[in-house]
């Protein structure tokens, strides 16, 4: 099932730095200092900035792409373009299980690098996003593939479960969003979202309204029912968005631009009120 292009461009009346046309974040992830030559994962302590620990390396020492914890906290999952999901045990800093061609299974791991991992809010799946246009379902105990969502037709760069984990959304090279139905990987819902890739997405704390970010400069919200753009979130000076995250409240989203400044957006006032720089 397919929404298609009654979500045409909203309409942008900005002002001063930017606006909205309508009418973050998530959890704290730890600092990520600048990788060694071996490109090894390492995070600080966030309270004193000391290194609590250096996390080994991927395969053939490629680079890792992204990092997340578990919603416990209890682990933690780096990608790579090894094409490889590492879990760690961040107190520790052990590598508990690698999965990839050997634990694929009959469906088979990724062909090319890994942009993206997320965890289940149960954790027991991660969704991972590849430049082989797919997303795979990941058992995060076996590391078994459960099952691939085929449909973008551009590397797949952001993935993210929703609340009850019975969705998934992705963002890809495609400029399209989509909804997956995590129970049987099928597409629900395809977005002609932006004007360039998108580079990040994330659902509201009870799932009802997911963004979207891309390079074109825009941070949409978009109901999640219906697929309508609710809001479109930009400034003046129009710069590519690397990552959008709402608040665990929903009420603001944090929206980090190539611009070196991270800036907080009130949903409900629709407006900027805080710009870190």
């Amino acid at each position: 099932m397919v929404e298609d292009a009654t979500l045409k461009r909203p309409l942008v009346a900005g002002e001063n730095g930017g606006g909205s046309t309508a009418g973050g974040p998530p959890q704290k992830k730890q600092a990520q200092p600048p990788a060694t030559a071996a490109e090894a994962v390492a995070f600080k302590n966030e309270f004193e900035c000391k290194l609590a620990a250096t996390l080994g390396l991927h395969e053939g020492a490629r680079s890792v792409t992204f990092l997340r914890f578990s919603s416990d906290g209890k682990q933690l999952a780096s990608s790579s373009t090894d094409g490889t999901i590492s879990i760690w045990c961040p107190h520790e800093g052990k590598l508990l299980r690698r999965f990839g061609k050997d634990t694929a299974g009959p469906l088979g791991a990724h062909e090319k690098g890994i942009c993206c991992v997320s965890w289940s809010p149960d954790g027991s799946l991660l969704c991972t996003a590849s430049d082989d246009l797919t997303l795979r379902l990941w058992h995060s105990q076996t590391g078994k593939c459960l099952k691939v969502l085929r449909g973008h037709t551009h590397f797949v760069m952001c993935c993210e479960f929703s609340c009850r984990g019975n969705m998934i959304v992705s963002g890809a090279m495609d400029e399209t969003v989509r909804i997956w139905e995590t129970k049987t990987g099928e597409c629900i819902k395809e977005l002609p979202a932006h004007s360039d890739p998108v580079t990040s997405v994330d659902f509201s704390p009870d799932s009802s309204v997911f963004a979207s970010a891309s390079w074109d400069g825009l941070c949409r919200l978009w109901d999640t029912e219906t697929g309508k753009c609710l809001q479109t979130v930009y400034i003046s000076s129009n710069p590519p968005v690397s990552s959008v995250r709402f608040t665990p409240n929903g009420r603001f989203l944090l929206v980090s631009h190539l611009d070196s400044a991270v800036r907080l957006w009130d949903i409900n006032e629709a407006k900027w009120i805080k710009k870190y720089a």
